[in-house]
Formats: C-alpha cells, structure tokens, sequence
C-alpha cells in the first residue's frame, strides 16, 4: 500500500494467500476499483511511491508459487511495466523511498524460501546493488525512511537476530538498536514525516501482536494496545493530506481481515 499525494490517494494492489491483482484506491471514506490491468495478481510484492517521478512503484512478489522480478509504475492512472532486470526474483522483501537521495531501496526477501541479504537501489531507470554487507539476511522485515535522520530504517523480520533496528545513509548499513518492540516478522512501517510507527506482525513463537510502536530521535517508544485487532500480512502507509495513518487488511491464526482503520497524527510544528 502506498499514498499518492498528486491524486491524493491511498493505493493497494494484490494481496492474500490465494493471489489477487487488482489495484484499490482510497479516498479517505470509500475504496474504488481502478487500472484494471497491469501486474500479474501476486502476493508479497512491495509498494511505495516515488516523490521524484511521481509514480507508485512495484517489485517482485509470487505469482502462483514462483517468485518474480519485474518492476512496474502506476501513474494514478495506468500500470506500465519498466524493467524486468535487476534484484533476482523474491518475495517478502522491504522497500523503502529515500526521499533525500531519489532512490527507492530494496533489501532482503526470501527465494524457495531461502533468506536474502543483499541490497539494491531504483534510480527510475535502473536497479543498482550497491552493498552485500550489513543486516543478515531475511524476509517479512519492514523499512520506512526517517526523515529526521534522512536514513532508512529496517526493523526485524524472520532472521537471526528478529529485534535489530538497522539504519540506511546510501552506502553503509548501521545496526542502530537491539531494544524496542519484541522480536517478530510481518509487521508493518510507515513515516509520518517526523517519526516512523509500526503496528502488528507476529513473534517467534507464533503470538500475533496488535500493538503500535514509535521510532523518533534514534529510539523506540511503545504507544498505545488499543486499536485493530492483532495480525499480520497487513498494509499500512500515511496520508498527507489528512494527517492519518491508513491500515488495510492482514490475518490472524483464525481469519483474514478486510477491515480499514485511521489513525490521526498530528505532527510536531516548528518554533515560530
């Protein structure tokens, strides 16, 4: 999921355990069917918006069992498809868009359920890998960008060490903090300018988590229990516009969820 501040809208495209391919869009009070064609229907795929060129960009995910590696850009109207040469084909990767340098960066995901840890860069015409060291390698992290600290962050996923915070500058992965929420996989990230919130995903142990917590200045800080029900495999992302968090979807042991939630943020103003 990811919002488009150009159409002003919060797009979703895939999704579930039985594949689906058709892009939503939402408004902040009803979702609408749109690009009817474009990507194949897959899960675990990533999407973000790139500010630059104003796209929505998508990458990889399964398609009937076989993970893939195409790129496509929607530009709130139609899907085009830009490449399909870059990281090897992959499922439950993480991106996220640095906003400060223009490039939309990708780590990690899993091949026939084999854990990757390399890290690549879309400039909107090519996919660069720019490093083979840093985080260990995993799928069902979550990354978002830091604005404050102008650095990627990612945050556990199914590894060997599942709790890490790692921070992004364009050349070097740094390991930034060991605390924080507990260790799990599949929960989600998302900016809201001034901090990065991450709600949900499940432990090692199976106990899915409902819980939201907040990156700023460098630490984590548990927020709040109350609000959607525990899951994972959820979608998340900020709307600008109306200051509020939008969640979408996910499941539990029991059940998937087609339910929408917001969240209203009200970000720190300047000093006058």
């Amino acid at each position: 999921m990811a919002y488009d501040p150009v159409t002003q809208r919060t797009l979703l495209f895939g999704g579930s355990d039985v594949a689906v391919g058709d892009t939503w869009a939402w408004d902040g009070k009803f979702w609408t069917q749109i690009g009817r064609f474009g990507p194949s229907a897959r899960t675990g795929h990533s999407l973000n918006y790139d500010a630059a060129r104003q796209r929505v960009v998508l990458f990889g995910g399964s398609v009937v069992d076989v993970e893939v590696a195409d790129t496509w850009e929607f530009d709130g109207t139609d899907w085009a498809q830009v490449q399909d040469i870059g990281p090897t084909g992959r499922q439950r990767h993480a991106t996220a868009y640095d906003l400060s340098r223009e490039r939309l960066v990708l780590f990690g995901g899993q091949l026939q359920e084999n854990p990757m840890g390399d890290t690549w860069e879309w400039d909107g015409v090519a996919w660069t890998q720019v490093d083979e060291t840093g985080p260990a390698p995993r799928a069902k992290h979550c990354m978002a960008f830091d604005a404050a600290s102008e650095k990627v962050i990612l945050f556990g996923g199914i590894s060997a060490e599942p709790n890490d915070t790692w921070a992004w500058d364009g050349k070097t992965w740094t390991k930034v903090a060991d605390t924080g929420p507990g260790a799990r996989s599949a929960a989600v990230l998302a900016s809201t300018g001034s901090a990065l919130l991450l709600h949900g995903g499940a432990a090692i142990d199976g106990t899915v988590h409902g819980d939201t917590w907040q990156w700023a200045s460098g630490e984590w800080k548990k927020l709040q229990e109350m609000g959607p029900a525990p899951r994972i495999g959820h979608a998340m992302t900020f709307d600008t516009n109306q200051g509020r968090l939008v969640l979408f979807g996910g499941q539990d042991a029991n059940r998937r969820f087609g339910d929408t939630w917001e969240a209203p943020i009200t970000e720190p103003r300047p000093p006058p």
